[in-house]
């Protein structure tokens, strides 16, 4: 199986890396992985995604990041596995409302491979079983800064985390037919800017030793 890493910045796999470098691979069979960090935002991850896919062929696509929480009784570098990605700024705000696409009627909430609006990782069952927390999140290309608009998009997503890259792994994954599993680690609460109240290096080492526990279940499924 051969398994690409992304993360936005190198920092965020680093563990990660550091990990693979020096484990026991016999204990991952036939596992082979590859590491790139592609850039902030969705952009730049839909275009090295299909450029990794084109000259790789990867098996599975794992990507790791932090996110910010819309939910304040989640703790600071508490990691998840993300199900649900939405699309968080595409279309218009109104009169304090954001409308997306599909409530403007460019098109319909099942629009393949949107299943009601949402970006969904259906295959996250084996996660699951292994105790792995789940979370769905939004995808924005502007961090959310205003209190009114973070409450609103929460109630209208049912979201409990934001990043920027998210939706373009579901997207592109789900376009290629390619197993995939999103990663994401709380380094700071979404509408909190001030930096001395992040925990970036406690989400990154957090979702990196989520994903070190991932692989024992890729290699167990390895045909």
């Amino acid at each position: 199986m051969n398994i690409a890493v992304i993360a936005a910045t190198e920092k965020e796999i680093l563990p990660l890396i550091h990990y693979w470098q020096h484990c026991d691979k016999a204990i991952f069979k036939h596992c082979m992985l590859s590491f790139h960090a592609v850039g902030i935002g969705m952009l730049a991850t839909s275009h090295y995604l299909h450029k990794i896919i084109q000259a790789e062929k990867p098996n599975f696509l794992l990507q790791i990041g932090i996110a910010g929480s819309f939910d304040k009784g989640i703790e600071m570098g508490e990691s998840f596995v993300i199900q649900k990605e939405y699309l968080g700024d595409e279309g218009v705000w109104e009169n304090g409302v954001f409308m997306d696409g599909f409530d403007m009627g460019f098109k319909l909430p099942n629009t393949p491979p949107f299943i009601q609006k949402a970006l969904v990782n259906s295959e996250l069952a084996p996660y699951i079983a292994a105790g792995f927390s789940v979370a769905d999140g939004i995808t924005v290309n502007t961090i959310t800064t205003n209190v009114e608009k973070a409450n609103f998009l929460k109630n209208k997503y049912q979201v409990q985390l934001e990043s920027m890259e998210g939706a373009a792994l579901h997207f592109v994954a789900l376009q290629q037919g390619i197993p995939f599993v999103q990663i994401r680690g709380v380094s700071n609460y979404v509408t909190e800017r001030n930096k001395a109240n992040w925990s970036i290096p406690l989400a990154i080492e957090n979702a990196n030793k989520l994903a070190i526990n991932l692989l024992p279940i890729l290699a167990n499924n390895t045909p």
